[in-house]
């Protein structure tokens, strides 16, 4: 049986060799050439940019019904230029366009896109809140990668109230409140920032939510929500219309809102005579008269004795005997060629080289004396500097946001085709529903139904490399179940070592195998003839056999009771 599975073995590894080399190696070698070219020919491509409009893409009317209370709205359905500004500083060169981008959801719908990786962006527009004292403060909007999300944020700022230059914008323009993706190397979180306002020092202090949701990087719409309410300093993160976090903006942002109201003193120092240290080695322990530091810690096995074939004299790696000489090496430029050394065969059964011992532990090691550890006696414990009052100490019970004069992308990112669409800042929640259903919730409805119906057709038409694996599969099969009664024969014929041989070639040479297969199934054929021929010549032996046979029969049947005749009934038939 287990000569039979191992002559399958070698079936499949004689039509495997050659299908991978008459088939895949084609592809192989042109995707080594494509890669040369690509590397040996320099691009005259223009820097890439997001798409703006798709291919065969035709604009049809769209505006979705906006809250007309809302504080700020922007659609990008209209005229936004005439709303935001751009940045004037020139670290902002990145180029904003308004859109429909790669992957729309809704005929002619548009964002503002992100055309261009490795940019710093810049762009701000109005939106005055005022005192947000017990007010419910709602920051809404979209972001759809078209192209992912490897390095960079997609967040907003609400700049300060203050903030009248918005063209000013950069990175240290004073804000209220931080929300959104952001995402690069061990950054992945959807922030939620906000800036408290020190009621002793009146100096802002950013506070960072812990524990932040992480950011969704694939390439449907998302809606990002915050809800914040001043009245009871609450907090509510909707992702996509659903709850991802809430809490108090007393107890989950580091740092705290209100500090610490006692604090190390910065003048205590530890005392010089202060004692840490817990244990202490034994001042009364006397090392033993009998102890020896002199014994090696491990020592050649005394017991260890050379194995029989060992080779003393056999190198342990010789040169390749089947390497040959570069038709191209120039020994006076190149110098001596020297074969490559490999591990010398003889050595692998028994070992060569010089014979040593295994190292096996000392049993009479007992390494370098220590004296045992015992109770500090003076032992003080870990030594802490003395708490004092808090000077930058106080209570807010009632956190607030700062209140807000505009909406801002302030980014830097290595990603283009992030489309941000449908701003929304307002007091009323009821508003930032209506607007998601009028706009995220048909995207969302037709982005997974998109994605669906996409998976399923992947699913069901597979691309030229699968379809070739399950047609060789399926050949290799059928090749198996045809050939398995030749193989009977030909072990039968005695080519058992043979296909035995062939298995050793298929793991370790098998190009060699795919060469020698023409000789070997000539072989086979002659095994097989020769074979027939002696199988005819049995037949008639055994006719023969059997007219002898019928004409001894009363001479058999005489002699049963003598000992001839008895082992004549057990002699096992030619």
């Amino acid at each position: 049986m287990a000569r039979k599975g191992t002559h399958k073995g070698v079936v499949f590894l004689v039509f495997a060799s050659i299908f991978l080399f008459t088939c895949f190696l084609p592809f192989s070698f042109a995707e080594e050439l494509e890669d040369s070219l690509d590397e040996d020919v320099p691009s005259s491509k223009p820097e890439p940019t997001a798409v703006i409009f798709p291919k065969g893409y035709k604009s049809v009317p769209y505006e979705p019904s906006v809250p007309e209370s809302a504080l700020f709205v922007e659609t990008f359905q209209g005229d936004w230029k005439s709303k935001w500004v751009l940045s004037r500083d020139p670290k902002y060169s990145g180029e904003f366009a308004v859109g429909p981008g790669g992957n729309p959801a809704i005929p002619g719908d548009q964002g503002l896109i992100v055309t261009r990786k490795a940019r710093h962006y810049g762009i701000a527009a109005p939106a005055k809140t005022g005192p947000l004292d017990d007010k419910t403060l709602v920051v809404q909007y979209e972001v759809r990668l078209d192209e992912g999300l490897e390095c960079g944020g997609a967040y907003v700022k609400l700049l300060l109230e203050q903030v009248s230059d918005l063209a000013s914008l950069n990175g240290d323009t004073p804000y209220s409140i931080m929300f959104g993706p952001d995402k690069c190397g061990i950054t992945d979180k959807v922030h939620f920032i906000f800036q408290h306002r020190n009621p002793v020092t009146g100096k802002l202090e950013e506070k960072h939510l812990r524990n932040a949701p992480s950011v969704n990087t694939d390439s449907k719409t998302h809606l990002y929500t915050l809800i914040v309410n001043n009245k009871n300093s609450s907090y509510q993160i909707l992702i996509d219309n659903k709850e991802v976090r809430a809490g108090s903006l007393l107890e989950d942002f580091e740092p705290p809102v209100n500090p610490p109201k006692e604090i190390d003193d910065p003048n205590d120092k530890k005392p010089a005579d202060w004692v840490d240290n817990p244990k202490i080695p034994d001042p009364n322990a006397k090392k033993p008269d009998d102890w020896d530091e002199s014994e090696p810690k491990e020592i050649p096995d005394p017991d260890a004795v050379k194995p029989e074939g060992w080779l003393d004299d056999e190198p342990e790696r010789i040169p390749d005997p089947n390497a040959r000489k570069p038709e191209d090496w120039d020994d006076e430029e190149d110098g001596e060629w020297e074969p490559p050394m490999i591990p010398n065969p003889k050595c692998e059964e028994m070992g060569c080289g010089e014979w040593k011992p295994p190292m096996i532990p000392n049993p009479h090691y007992r390494g370098k004396w220590k004296a045992p550890l015992i109770d500090n006696p003076n032992y003080k414990g870990p030594w802490k500097p003395r708490k004092i009052p808090n000077p930058d100490y106080y209570e807010d019970l009632h956190p607030v946001v700062e209140s807000i004069g505009g909406i801002a992308i302030e980014i830097w990112t290595m990603n283009q085709g992030i489309v941000f669409d449908n701003f929304l800042v307002d007091f009323n929640v009821e508003n930032a529903a209506k607007l998601a259903k009028e706009t995220f919730e048909i995207k969302h409805k037709h982005e997974v139904a998109t994605e669906e119906k996409e998976l399923k057709r992947l699913s069901s038409k597979k691309g030229t490399k699968e379809k070739i694996l399950d047609i060789a599969e399926t050949i290799i099969t059928k090749i198996e179940t045809l050939l398995e009664p030749l193989e009977r024969i030909a072990v039968s014929v005695g080519l058992g070592p043979v296909l035995d041989k062939m298995v050793d070639l298929g793991i370790n040479r098998p190009i060699l195998l795919v060469a020698l297969i023409p000789p070997v199934f000539v072989l086979l054929f002659l095994g097989l003839s020769s074979g027939s021929k002696d199988k005819k010549k049995q037949k008639r032996s055994s006719k023969k056999d059997e007219g002898e046979a019928t004409e001894n029969k009363e001479e058999v049947r005489g002699s049963e009771t003598t000992s001839e005749g008895l082992r004549r009934r057990h002699v096992p038939k030619e």
